[in-house]
């Protein structure tokens, strides 16, 4: 989702369709294929299925209605001894639907990850999870396609439809095209940035889809991925790369020139500075609230209400001051942050006596200074 300075939503989910925030009203869809990889339909006004209120989907119980006398059992995995899928049938199935739609197709085909509006240029971004990614650019107005690219800024043309050429093992070779689960964000000296985050890799170009770079991270990171989506550090340079971590549940902090890590916070658990499944991160250092949210995890950037020193003398990462992240109820101070990765995740003790110690609940405090426990009793 993105809303541009008029007021107008740009909504995901099959395809991105613009809305008029003052009225709600519809204004406009990009252009979906109309129908999808797995043989469905998809779905437009005109063909969606009748709901009645009150009253929701077959769901899991499907699964286990014996069929009608005489029917025989439907392929297709699931619940209630239901035949198994024949995989050279879905093989032939995917290759036929990709030889009929083409990396070319200048339309939305798959599922949309992400949207971005560059107002300057009058465009929207979207990533398309067709072929496991796409990045495609569209006309902000009239919402008609204009260019797109894949994998180290490959044409539409050049992106392959085999499954080989998006494969990648953890600590193997990069693949030549997205792996799955593409996210993305652009600087504002024009360079996009796009998360393949099955493949845990960060692929720069310009906004033309020129390559420019590619940053590896985490690559023994296994199934879900290291990088989920993509920030920027407020200053003026946008100096720093935040990305959010879906499988490690960390942030990194990675310097934008060159991909190098020189921080990382967090780590899985529910409790303040922690996260659980990790997905998108904003960040601002206004008086905004943007919010990501992760399986049972957030994460929000507000305007800091300290002033403190930094605690390291000779600092090499910073953040302007009045920056903060907040995770629930718990504020963490950017200015205070030392450059050490190990002191970027520090350690957690708990204060407790009496019988709530015993009893082995208490208040978790931070056992360094840069955390502020803001939770008041």
């Amino acid at each position: 989702m993105d809303i541009d300075s008029k007021g107008f939503a740009y909504l995901g989910q099959n395809t991105v369709r613009k809305y008029d925030t003052k009225t709600g009203k519809l204004v406009g869809a990009i252009e979906h294929s109309p129908e999808t990889e797995g043989g469905g339909t998809f779905q437009t006004e005109a063909n969606l299925p009748n709901h009645v209120p009150g009253q929701g989907g077959q769901g899991p119980v499907v699964g286990f209605i014996p069929p009608p006398p005489g029917a025989a059992r439907g392929g297709g995995g699931g619940r209630g001894g239901r035949g198994a899928p024949d995989p050279a049938a879905q093989a032939a199935a995917r290759a036929a639907f990709r030889a009929k739609y083409p990396p070319t197709t200048p339309m939305i085909v798959g599922g949309i990850e992400e949207i971005r509006v560059d107002e300057a240029a009058n465009e929207v971004y979207v990533a398309d999870n067709y072929l496991n990614g796409r990045i495609m650019v569209f006309d902000l107005t009239t919402l008609k396609f204009k260019r797109g690219w894949g994998a180290r800024g490959h044409e539409l043309p050049d992106i392959s439809t085999s499954d080989e050429a998006h494969a990648y093992k953890p600590n193997g070779p990069q693949p030549p095209e997205f792996a799955g689960h593409l996210t993305f964000n652009f600087s504002d000296d024009g360079l996009v940035y796009a998360a393949d985050r099955v493949a845990n890799r960060i692929d720069v170009t310009d906004k033309q889809g020129n390559f420019k770079a590619e940053f590896i991270l985490a690559p023994y990171t296994g199934v879900g991925g290291a990088t989920g989506g993509v920030a920027f550090s407020p200053d003026k340079a946008q100096k720093f790369l935040f990305i959010s971590d879906l499988t490690n549940n960390h942030i990194w902090f990675l310097n934008r020139a060159d991909g190098k890590v020189v921080g990382q916070l967090g780590s899985m658990g529910e409790s303040g500075g922690q996260f659980f499944g990790l997905l998108p991160v904003s960040v601002c250092s206004g008086s905004c609230r943007p919010t990501a949210r992760g399986a049972r995890s957030s994460i929000s950037c507000r305007a800091s209400r300290r002033r403190r020193k930094s605690q390291n003398p000779n600092p090499t990462f910073q953040i302007p001051r009045r920056t903060t992240l907040g995770f629930g109820s718990w504020d963490l101070d950017l200015t205070s942050w030392p450059p050490l990765p190990a002191r970027l995740s520090p350690p957690l003790r708990r204060r407790a006596s009496g019988r709530r110690a015993a009893s082995g609940r208490g208040r978790w405090r931070e056992a360094t200074r840069p955390w502020t426990d803001t939770r008041r009793p």
